[in-house]
């Protein structure tokens, strides 16, 4: 006798489960189809390098999928290589994603994104439960961001980078410009001259005070030559010395100093 005929397709319970992963599967591809173009296009605006512009996308899209560590983990990569600034435009382009159809089905992780980007957000890892030390790793990334150590002005580009390397950051090399980052934050961008000499120097400090930066900065160089009032409501000191100008300023987690050479000409006319 033959075996009776598999009808596994045929059952109802069967049919149904087959269903719902179909629609499923049609419902994520259908949401990638939808923000893959938007995400690139987005990015591609805000000058962020453009080979991190398919990985950034698909970051961003994995996230929303319910991927959200191997996801953070891409999105950070992606944009370890751009400025503050051309973040802060890629933000802009996550926001507008509110405008498609459809949107209230993804731009609940979408704004997880743009609070991670924005620097607001933990990492998906999660804060260290109760009575729990954190990684010595953590531990020695903090310690740096809070103390950074940065290419003084006339280093070489492998003075700089060997600075970066011994911190344990990420180093940036965009010709011109150069910088290093650790876990996504910030530690110096320099600019370089055509001898490949550092002119001029930003670093930030994680946790610091402007008034504390302020005196420890006017034990070196003197009383500020000149105090203003930033954009965002920080104070700005600025320090005229014979070699360099320094200034100073807060932002939502420290300071920022900047350190710039003065041309030779500029040199000689202040002695």
């Amino acid at each position: 006798m033959r075996p009776p005929p598999r009808r596994e397709w045929c059952d109802p319970g069967t049919v149904r489960l087959h269903v719902l992963a179909l629609l499923a599967l049609a419902s994520c591809n259908s949401t990638d189809l939808v923000l893959k173009q938007p995400l690139v296009m987005g990015c591609h605006e805000a000058h962020i390098p453009p080979a991190s512009c398919p990985d950034l996308a698909d970051g961003v899209i994995a996230y929303i999928n319910e991927d959200k560590e191997a996801a953070e983990r891409k999105i950070r990569r992606a944009v370890a290589a751009a400025a503050p600034g051309d973040v802060r435009k890629f933000i802009k382009a996550l926001e507008a994603l509110d405008s498609l159809p459809g949107s209230d089905s993804f731009m609940g992780p979408v704004r997880e994104v743009i609070a991670m980007l924005d620097g607001t957000a933990p990492s998906t890892d999660g804060p260290a439960a109760p009575g729990q030390a954190a990684t010595a790793e953590d531990d020695a990334a903090e310690l740096v961001q809070k103390h950074p150590k940065f290419p003084e002005l006339g280093a070489t580009r492998p003075e700089a980078k060997l600075t970066c390397e011994h911190e344990g950051g990420y180093w940036l090399d965009q010709g011109a410009k150069v910088g290093c980052k650790i876990e996504g934050v910030n530690i110096f961008a320099c600019a370089l001259a055509d001898d490949s000499t550092v002119t001029a120097c930003t670093h930030w400090k994680l946790g610091a005070e402007v008034a504390d930066e302020r005196d420890a900065l006017s034990e070196t160089n003197g009383k500020p030559t000149a105090v203003s009032l930033g954009e965002r409501g920080f104070r700005t000191y600025a320090w005229e010395t014979p070699r360099k100008t320094v200034k100073l300023t807060g932002y939502g987690a420290g300071v920022i100093v900047t350190e710039t050479a003065k041309a030779p000409d500029e040199t000689a006319a202040s002695k």
